[in-house]
């Protein structure tokens, strides 16, 4: 709890020196968005999660913020699923996840590397869960679909491990949820998903590219 006070204040702050500043760019504005969205996550307020980070893409895709950078679309769209999961609706988290994996990003690619990573776990868990609310309903499992999904989530883990090493807690959490799912069925009904998160946005704030244009006063 001390830790999410914390974070809260300082949230407010950045929010503060955001209000005073002159013409401050969407990519600051969607950082402190994306942001918030994380921490009403943490509080388990995931509709106001879910439009904070909905609010924060919307900032990035809007004609004036052509600079954006690949990653920072990523980080909202990520936090969307996330909240979308956990308001079960998990055809909507996966429309979401496959809006972030049809976006293609820019310059070197091993930088793009672990938000790929995610984007592919995030649609893979998605799917999952659509599937297990079908069995829910009496509806057989698309075995195939459910091992392909396993091993997209198993391939994801590799790769973060690869990237981040094994003890990064992405890493950890994806190993985990690849585990639930290794014989290409199912998770467990009390399963909870260890949610991957991509913090990428927050480099608008202090990316050197981005000081001309939020002109703090």
């Amino acid at each position: 709890r001390g830790e999410l006070e914390d974070a809260a204040a300082r949230l407010r702050r950045g929010l503060y020196m955001l209000q005073r500043a002159y013409r401050p760019a969407n990519a600051a504005r969607a950082a402190l968005f994306n942001v918030q969205g994380c921490l009403r996550a943490a509080r388990d307020q995931h509709e106001a999660a879910h439009a904070d980070h909905q609010a924060a893409y919307a900032l990035l895709c809007t004609p004036t913020q052509s600079a954006a950078k690949w990653e920072w679309t990523q980080a909202a769209l990520a936090g969307s699923v996330w909240a979308l999961l956990a308001l079960r609706q998990p055809s909507a988290a996966m429309r979401v996840s496959g809006l972030a994996l049809k976006e293609q990003p820019t310059g070197q690619a091993e930088t793009h590397e672990p938000s790929l990573a995610i984007a592919r776990a995030n649609f893979a868990i998605a799917e999952l869960e659509v599937m297990r609310t079908a069995v829910r309903c009496g509806e057989p499992l698309d075995e195939s679909a459910a091992q392909r999904a396993a091993t997209c989530l198993s391939t994801s883990a590799t790769t973060l491990e690869v990237l981040l090493g094994e003890a990064h807690p992405n890493a950890r959490e994806a190993r985990a949820n690849a585990a639930a799912v290794a014989a290409g069925s199912l998770p467990p009904d009390d399963w909870e998903w260890g949610r991957l998160w991509q913090p990428s946005l927050g480099a608008a704030l202090a990316d050197t590219a981005m000081v001309d244009e939020t002109r703090v006063t």
